[in-house]
């Protein structure tokens, strides 16, 4: 944004988890954080030269400081996301036992169809846990992003978004025997967090933006795309999404995701059937009470179905600011 005119100029397009670190002292040049690395763009009267050039990646869990005068940046490095398990009573709701630490790093953890395995995010890669032996096995993927990973009802592979910058995030499927990764459908121009799976692997369901017009307010749909054919559907009937990732039933014959409810919009935890037509509103978060919505390695994956589909677990965060 210019001083002087205030024009603006779009220096950088598509930043998956974007943000600016500031500007390069004595240079003119920008660093930005984005696709899990730290990237330098030149600039000219405010405008880019050339194409941004990666400086470090893999750079996970950083919180930036700030630059220093001689080029040097600072950050906070916080702790990788952990793997925990607890036990749930679902009928007294709430949880019972302890609560297990599994791992001290991983993420967007997975149960195989047998609950033998458990497969989570790390490194960039995909790691293999057996739960009775702790064993791990480590899977390197060639992405610098992975989400959203789940496993094929077989047991015998992992489907996954997958992106490696510039190119655009996709789904694949990892073959767990031959570590073989293939593509399911075609690249998409969807945010991957934001991307949910069937369990077959063949229908990916995903929130699309409808810009207003200047007499319609913004309004966000769920859409469901074809693998195989790329036929694109939207699910709802009548009302829009809220600010949400959409969660597949085990049997991928419902929907959960958050809708407008009890006066506001995202208080109100609703179902809708895959094959599309009107949802229903199963519970509403308690006046005061949020959803917390922010990074996508879990924040906005607040839902988790059982594996008998009858129920939908929600994470919520209390006033005095206790998630529950």
């Amino acid at each position: 944004l210019s001083t002087v005119d205030g024009q603006e100029t779009r220096v950088a397009e598509s930043l998956n988890e974007g943000m600016l670190l500031g500007w390069v002292p004595d240079k003119e040049a920008i660093l930005y954080y984005a696709d899990r690395g730290v990237w330098r763009l030149m600039l000219s009267e405010g405008r880019p030269v050339g194409d941004p050039v990666l400086l470090r990646a893999d750079v996970w869990g950083m919180e930036p400081v700030g630059l220093t005068t001689d080029g040097l940046m600072f950050g906070v490095t916080i702790r990788e996301q952990g793997l925990f398990t607890v036990e749930l009573d679902l009928e007294a709701g709430r949880t019972g036992g302890p609560v297990t630490e599994v791992s001290e790093s991983g993420g967007l953890p997975a149960w195989s169809p047998d609950s033998r395995f458990l497969a989570s995010r790390e490194n960039g890669g995909i790691v293999i846990r057996t739960v009775e032996s702790g064993e791990r096995r480590a899977i390197p993927l060639p992405f610098r992003g992975v989400w959203n990973i789940q496993w094929n009802p077989d047991g015998e592979s992992i489907f996954f978004i997958g992106r490696e910058p510039p190119s655009d995030a996709a789904t694949y499927e990892l073959d767990l025997t031959t570590e073989v990764v293939s593509a399911v459908g075609a690249p998409m121009a969807e945010t991957p967090y934001e991307v949910s799976l069937s369990p077959d692997g063949k229908t990916r369901y995903f929130r699309q933006i409808i810009p207003p017009d200047s007499s319609s307010p913004l309004e966000r749909w769920i859409m469901a795309q074809d693998l195989e054919t790329g036929v694109t559907r939207r699910v709802q009937g009548s009302e829009p999404i809220f600010r949400s990732r959409v969660s597949v039933s085990p049997d991928g014959t419902m929907l959960a995701y958050r809708g407008i409810g009890g006066g506001s919009p995202g208080r109100a935890v609703k179902v809708i059937p895959a094959t599309g037509g009107e949802s229903r509103t199963v519970y509403l978060i308690p006046s005061g009470w949020s959803i917390p919505t922010g990074r996508p390695d879990g924040w906005r994956t607040p839902y988790a179905w059982t594996p008998d589909g009858l129920h939908v677990l929600v994470g919520a965060v209390e006033p005095n600011d206790a998630l529950k």
